[in-house]
């Protein structure tokens, strides 16, 4: 355990280091993972969650705020190629809490693939995403879009346990702007480590810390500490 808790500590100073401190925000990140296995090769996806930060911090203020920074829905239609790889297309809505009375309603699809390979114990997970961003802002003519290339690597492994069903998983994600119109080149980072726990064959729970960074110009960052939990379920309509 000891190990467990240096390993998740030092994965999120890694992610974190060298960030600015403009502001600062921190709370709770509940989360919806869920797969549908309709065939051999054919998968829907839904992914939901809602970042909720309790306080905040800023060089111009230092007070609370309840609202829901992110509220975020996913579906995805996932094709298996073979063992390793898989490709999707996805559709998004996102809502964004820009913290000045103001919201940004982002329409997004994005194309990916995958690729994943276990090695002895460990689940390898690599992921190249390309993001088509339809942005707009509330009560504003403000119209925009913009695209971004996403790269994800991840990885899990089991703990051991008497029932046998606890496991460590964690990523690491990295977003590059690829028009100008994104404004910077690297312009967002998330970080997460998570303990899991299997309830049965279809539902899991992780619980861990998740660190996500926002590039706000050239030198300052929003830096966003939330505790994570995620309910993850499958379930398989396939006939095999």
């Amino acid at each position: 355990m000891k190990n467990l808790i240096f390993t998740s500590l030092s994965f999120l100073l890694l992610c974190s280091k060298g960030t600015g401190q403009t502001i600062n925000s921190a709370g709770l990140f509940p989360t919806i993972d869920h797969t549908s296995k309709l065939t051999e090769k054919l998968d829907l996806s839904l992914y939901y969650f809602g970042a909720l930060p309790k306080f905040e911090t800023s060089p111009q203020s230092n007070e609370k705020n309840i609202a829901p920074l992110l509220l975020y829905s996913e579906q995805s239609v996932n094709y298996m190629l073979n063992n390793n790889f898989s490709c999707a297309v996805s559709y998004v809505f996102q809502r964004e809490n820009k913290m000045n009375g103001t919201f940004a309603n982002e329409n997004r699809i994005h194309i990916q693939t995958t690729y994943k390979k276990s090695i002895a114990k460990a689940n390898l997970k690599f992921r190249l995403r390309f993001d088509n961003r339809f942005i707009s802002i509330e009560k504003s003519d403000y119209r925009t879009y913009n695209n971004r290339l996403r790269c994800l690597f991840g990885f899990d492994f089991p703990i051991a346990s008497k029932k046998n069903n606890l496991y460590v998983a964690a990523y690491e994600e990295a977003f590059f702007n690829t028009t100008a119109a994104g404004q910077f080149l690297y312009q967002e980072n998330w970080a997460s480590i998570a303990l899991g726990i299997k309830i049965n064959n279809a539902n899991k729970i992780e619980c861990g810390p998740l660190f996500i960074n926002w590039k706000l110009n050239n030198f300052d960052w929003h830096n966003q500490y939330y505790a994570q939990i995620s309910w993850v379920s499958s379930l398989n309509f396939s006939t095999h």
